[in-house]
């Protein structure tokens, strides 16, 4: 009988889990750094996505394939493009979209020689978009505002609003997110950048939390039938 329940008790953790896959990766993503690195290069010049990276970017076997910026007021998306902020006096930005489209090769929102070097976050109407080579969950974020602090506020993941505290969101929500392979972050409630982000590749590390309905009634199931216990060993 012990064996059967060994057995039994081994089999649903195999269903419940799934096998873990040989390949699975973690990796992270210091948009911040990446800014700064070009900036130095560049004689204090700033750059689009594929200017800083060539198109894509890859840590650990996991690639970023494309970032993409959107902004309302530009529904051909010819002048918007992902756009990489350095650090400044007030300190270190990340990755964060322009509007205000080229002068030649140069982003306008460069801070060196730009003619709008303050739309270069993510502001109202704007959005930002990251695509992977395959699906993803995130484990870690690190948001800034508009001016370099870390952010406390809200932001918006893939249409649903996230609460942002020293720059970081909870880990259980970030759980909540999924595992996809496309993020898209827009404004909510003030002007972002996305500094940071880290990822992790195998899905049987993100199990989906238990909702807190369905918890309460397992919890209060369990109180019923301790109290229950209790009455019949008083009655024996």
């Amino acid at each position: 009988m012990l064996k059967k329940h060994i057995f039994g008790a081994a089999l649903l953790g195999a269903v419940a889990f799934g096998p873990v896959s040989a390949t699975a990766a973690t990796a992270s993503f210091d948009f911040a750094a990446m800014a700064d690195v070009y900036k130095a290069a560049n004689a204090g010049q700033e750059g689009s996505w594929d200017q800083v990276t060539g198109g894509s970017v890859t840590d650990n076997g996991i690639t970023i394939t494309d970032a993409k910026g959107t902004w309302a007021g530009d529904p051909l998306g010819d002048l918007t493009h992902a756009f990489f902020d350095g650090t400044d006096g007030s300190g270190p930005a990340g990755l964060g979209v322009c509007h205000s489209g080229w002068n030649g090769s140069l982003s306008e929102c460069s801070s060196n020689g730009g003619a709008f070097p303050g739309d270069d976050n993510i502001g109202m109407g704007e959005a930002l978009t990251l695509i992977f080579d395959r699906a993803v969950w995130i484990t870690d974020l690190l948001l800034r505002d508009a001016g370099h602090q870390l952010l406390d506020g809200t932001v918006s993941i893939n249409g649903s609003v996230y609460t942002v505290v020293a720059g970081m969101i909870d880990s259980w929500d970030l759980k909540s997110i999924g595992t996809v392979d496309t993020f898209t972050f827009a404004y909510d409630d003030g002007e972002i950048y996305l500094s940071k982000m880290g990822v992790d590749d195998d899905p049987n590390n993100n199990p989906a939390p238990v909702p807190l309905p369905a918890g309460g009634v397992l919890l209060l199931g369990g109180l019923a039938g301790l109290a229950g216990l209790k009455r019949r060993r008083r009655k024996a």
